[in-house]
């Protein structure tokens, strides 16, 4: 027992050594998560800390890349016990997160001071929340991940992927290269419902607003709006374009 505990403060304190920190790479790459970390630091009774990593996925026809000072994750006692992973609590902190297309000439958005965290809700689903700073816009994510413990299965990447998620990150990014942004505040707020069994069946909610954008060399004072998103459509309501005081679109 004493050397249990020896042992368990060493790796807290110190990082676990090199042959565990492989074992914990390689159980992430059969989960399709390619990763390389410079410490993790790990404790029977405590969180998981992996320090100045670097977290890549290949989903929906794209690679999505994080990298990140500290990624602090806790397992549930149970996943200790069976060795199932099920992580209880994530936080991300100090972190780019970039989507890579397929193809050379896709523009997808690369996300700066990125920092995000997944709490569990009754039901096994995960609350989420993140935040970052992507082509001068910030950018706010709430909701939630329904069936989350699917999150965490292995998974066998299908012969040909739905790639409509990486068009939709082009499409926008390409339209936010084409406007200007002024000294103020230009904010995108997302409230997402998704299915971690089936990520087709998505739901997002959200609004804009931005002030002093030039768009297509015409100077507005103030864009914004609403709109909503499903796999079969999606809906803007309340535009608001106005370019000056006295005009309004």
């Amino acid at each position: 027992l004493l050397s249990v505990i020896l042992l368990d403060l060493y790796c807290e304190v110190q990082g676990l050594p090199a042959w565990a920190m492989d074992m914990v790479q390689g159980e992430l790459m059969r989960h399709g998560v390619r990763c390389d970390v410079r410490e993790i630091r790990a404790g029977l009774l405590s969180s998981v800390t992996v320090e100045d990593g670097t977290f890549t996925a290949t989903r929906h026809g794209m690679d999505i890349v994080l990298r990140a000072d500290r990624v602090k994750a806790r397992l549930g006692l149970r996943a200790l016990l069976t060795r199932q992973p099920f992580i209880k609590t994530l936080d991300v902190s100090g972190a780019t997160l970039s989507f890579r297309g397929n193809r050379r000439e896709a523009l997808l958005p690369h996300v700066v001071d990125f920092s995000g965290e997944l709490r569990p809700q009754v039901g096994g689903a995960y609350a989420i929340s993140a935040r970052g700073l992507t082509e001068g816009v910030s950018v706010r994510v709430t909701g939630r991940v329904r069936n989350a413990k699917a999150l965490w299965q292995r998974r066998t990447p299908p012969a040909a992927e739905d790639d409509r998620l990486a068009r939709v990150l082009e499409t926008a990014t390409r339209a936010l290269r084409q406007c200007r942004f002024g000294n103020r505040d230009a904010a995108i707020e997302l409230t997402v419902d998704a299915d971690a069994a089936d990520w087709s069946d998505v739901a997002v909610a959200g609004h804009w607003n931005v002030s002093d954008i030039v768009l297509q060399g015409t100077l507005a004072q103030t864009f914004k709006g609403q709109f909503t998103a499903s796999r079969k459509q999606i809906v803007f309501r309340e535009l608001m374009v106005r370019l000056n005081r006295e005009e309004h679109l």
